[in-house]
């Protein structure tokens, strides 16, 4: 497992029933993709021996994750829907969802 393989810890806090947190919409199989990449890129791209947080309430699933500095003109792309670098070893400046209920 990654988190093992980084020494990193998951700390799970669920401030509601997991039966009530928001009714979800969507894909079956692109939000199990999804639930399971936020995890692997928190671990990934924070410091080793870093404690990601996974936490659940009624209104919001949150993932939060230490991160070392970021560059002033990558600040500026952190409100861009997608910030890439093609050809570059994979560097996360951000990493987000936004997930619309309709």
């Amino acid at each position: 497992m990654l988190a093992r393989e980084r020494q990193c810890r998951i700390l799970r806090q669920f401030n509601t029933d997991a039966a009530a947190v928001l009714p979800i919409c969507a894909d079956h199989t692109l939000l199990t993709i999804l639930i399971r990449n936020l995890p692997d890129n928190a671990i990934l791209y924070s410091p080793e021996y870093s404690i990601i947080n996974l936490t659940l309430d009624t209104n919001s699933i949150s993932i939060t994750n230490p991160c070392n500095d970021i560059a002033s003109e990558n600040l500026k792309c952190m409100s861009e829907t997608f910030s890439g670098r093609q050809g570059k070893k994979a560097e996360a400046v951000v990493c987000g969802c936004l997930l619309l209920m309709v």
